[in-house]
Formats: structure tokens, sequence, C-alpha cells
């Protein structure tokens, strides 16, 4: 494999992975509940492109190893193949269930600031005194 093949794959790589970061700044906001263009996809589109984007990666990783190993016989890569592909569906399984606990935290953390912001904005905004609020 050639020193440009490789800093090309490197490049592709960042340059996928910054998509998908890019992808969960649109859909989770920018941590002031000001979302991008993300949130109008589906629930399903979004998990559609998280795979599509976490596979790709994967394959190009996978690209990169078997070109470096261009010389493995045939039975050989063909094992590395059926393994790499279970060890991508483990990965899948782990990195959704990440995604979605951080995704969950994030979320939460939103809502409450959002919450906060709301009643304050509300209380400040009527005459209600606290003793209003207590009877």
């Amino acid at each position: 494999m050639l020193k440009t093949d490789r800093i090309n794959q490197h490049t592709f790589n960042r340059a996928l992975f910054w998509r998908y970061l890019d992808y969960h700044d649109f859909m989770m906001g920018d941590g002031n509940g000001v979302k991008g263009r993300g949130h109008v996809l589906s629930k399903h589109l979004n998990k559609e492109v998280e795979n599509h984007l976490f596979k790709q990666i994967i394959e190009n990783m996978y690209v990169c190893l078997t070109l470096r190993v261009k010389f493995i016989p045939g039975l050989i890569r063909f094992v590395m193949e059926r393994i790499f592909k279970g060890l991508v569906e483990v990965l899948m399984y782990f990195w959704h269930f990440m995604i979605a606990s951080c995704c969950r935290q994030i979320i939460e953390r939103n809502l409450i600031k959002r919450a906060q912001r709301f009643a304050i904005n509300y209380f400040s905004n009527t005459r209600l005194s606290v003793s209003d609020i207590n009877q």
C-alpha cells in the first residue's frame, strides 16, 4: 500500500468521523437547547444514518488492514473476514448501547435546563410573588 493511499484513507476516515459527530450535533443540539437541521429526520432514518456511517468507518479500517497484508492466503483471509464481520456485529451492539445511554443523559440534562429556564422566565415575567405561589 502506497503512503499516499494510507494518508487518503486516513483523511477519509477522519472526514467520516467528523460527519458522524456533525450528525450527532444536529440531533442533540449544542447544549443550549438549540438544534440543527438533524431533528427533522425521523428516528428510523437517524438509526440508518448512524449504522451506515459506523459501518463505513469499520469497513475502511478493514480495507486498510487487508491492503497492508495482501500476501495472506485465501483461506486465512476468508477466516479473518468471518471473524471481523462477527466483531463488527458485537461492536455495533455495544456502540448503540453506549450512544443510546449518552444521548439519554444529554437529553435529560437539556430537558432539565430548559425547564429551569422556562420557570425562571415565566416567574420573572409575571407579577406573582413567592407567597402567591405557595397559596
